[in-house]
């Protein structure tokens, strides 16, 4: 197919400068099966015309032929770079994809994809580079996800709403510090996630994964008056994470069952946090066609870096069903129960949250959409500013639209809107946030 499609491409070039019966006969040589004397032609054809597309097309197509595809993929590299028009351009990238395939190098294959895409002009020449990409994905033993988003927020630091609390049973009410009430800014944030398959069989697959992540804030002119000590680096974070993730499908009635161990460490405001190893146990299961359910456990030790922070332990177990709908939009519920248990009672809490996703499968007014609903609970059974512990309920709602006409190397923008409403029966922390969240998600 991607021959046939070149041919074309070639015979639309026929006017580039080059001796129309050069390129004649070297198509011809092509559909006769005479690879060999093509490339012959074809060099004729760059002797009068150094920047003959069709003729570094043609090459790269004989040279596929004759199974030379380092050579190839260099030829359609020559040809991508004398191209002078998006057709041209798609086709030579999809042809240096190919060569880059089958040599095994899938990730410059993939990257040749996304320069096709950057090209592509119809919806039939997109569609067909997203197939090629996902098969090339599914082959490539290494993954990689990069993100970066801008997201303006009334409440950067999950500050109280208020500018006071008062302690229980008192008739006193304090001030709370600048740095403990709501600060607004804006958050910049970015993440790079490796994840390379080291072994696969057609019951198993084993992944060795690491993830880079970051954010920081620029504080408002309103918050930094607030806080004129502090700058919006003193709230940023960073996490490195190493892990091995092994998954198997070991019960033919079931679905795969996983296993994977995390090692990690954090820094907040520049100085070491936390540093961490977690097991994570999961099982799947097919409900029908169109449903799964997934039941994950997981037990986390940090060991905390700070005197300020507690040693801690975290056990958590959820369950996730996922159901794709008549109209093919998708439906996703969880439900979590977490216990984060530390030395100190007062720094120990139980919650529990609830999460429903739904992405809208066609495009609404040029745009992908996708909604979340979360409900949680966090008690405290002690608490130093409450007789009775400290209860929190929280709600959030968000929605994301991404834009596929908009689209560099296969990335489109995305904007998420997202508010959050915490209430304490401890005044000092019931808040408020609405964050706007503007990134970049790929299109395959």
């Amino acid at each position: 197919m991607l021959v046939i499609a070149a041919g074309m491409a070639a015979g639309a070039a026929a006017g580039q400068g080059t001796a129309p019966n050069l390129q004649q006969q070297a198509e011809a040589a092509l559909t006769n099966g005479q690879p060999t004397q093509a490339i012959a032609l074809a060099q004729s054809m760059l002797a009068g015309n150094p920047d003959s597309y069709a003729a570094f097309f043609l090459t790269a197509l004989a040279q596929s032929e004759l199974g030379q595809f380092q050579q190839s993929a260099q030829s359609a590299g020559q040809a991508f770079r004398v191209a002078r028009s998006p057709d041209e351009k798609v086709q030579a990238a999809r042809l240096a994809a190919s060569a880059r395939f089958r040599l095994q190098q899938f990730t410059r294959a993939e990257w040749w994809l996304r320069r096709a895409a950057n090209n592509a002009r119809t919806d039939e020449d997109f569609d067909n580079i997203g197939r090629e990409f996902q098969n090339i994905r599914r082959n490539n033993p290494l993954s990689i996800w990069v993100n970066f988003s801008a997201a303006p927020s009334d409440n950067i630091n999950n500050g109280s709403e208020d500018d006071f609390f008062q302690l229980e049973g008192l008739p006193f009410i304090f001030d709370l510090p600048p740095d403990q009430r709501a600060l607004s800014g804006i958050e910049f944030a970015g993440d790079v996630q490796l994840s390379y398959r080291i072994s696969q069989g057609p019951r198993q697959q084993t992944n060795l994964g690491a993830y880079i992540y970051g954010r920081t804030f620029a504080l408002s002119d309103e918050a930094q008056d607030s806080v004129p000590d502090l700058s919006g680096s003193d709230f940023a974070l960073t996490l490195i994470d190493l892990s091995v993730t092994h998954e198997r499908l070991i019960f033919d009635q079931l679905g795969p069952s996983s296993a994977a161990l995390n090692f990690g460490k954090s820094h907040y405001s520049g100085e070491p946090l936390w540093n961490y190893w977690k097991v994570t146990l999961g099982q799947g299961f097919t409900v029908d066609d169109s449903s799964t359910f997934s039941l994950f456990a997981s037990f986390q030790d940090q060991a905390a870096q700070l005197e300020s922070q507690r040693d801690t332990e975290i056990s958590e177990i959820t369950g996730r069903y996922a159901t794709s709908l008549a109209n093919d939009d998708q439906l996703q519920f969880a439900l979590t129960g977490r216990l984060n248990d530390t030395s100190d009672a007062e720094t120990t809490y139980e919650e529990y949250q609830a999460n429903i996703d739904y992405t809208i499968s066609q495009p609404v007014f040029g745009a992908n959409w996708s909604f979340n609903l979360g409900l949680g609970h966090i008690n405290y059974d002690e608490f130093t500013l409450s007789l009775d512990g400290r209860q929190d309920n929280y709600v959030s709602l968000g929605g994301t639209v991404t834009f596929p006409d908009i689209s560099y190397f296969g990335f489109s923008p995305s904007l998420s809107i997202t508010a959050k409403r915490t209430e304490s029966d401890v005044s000092q922390f019931t808040s408020s946030q609405v964050q706007g969240r503007l990134g970049i998600q790929s299109n395959f």
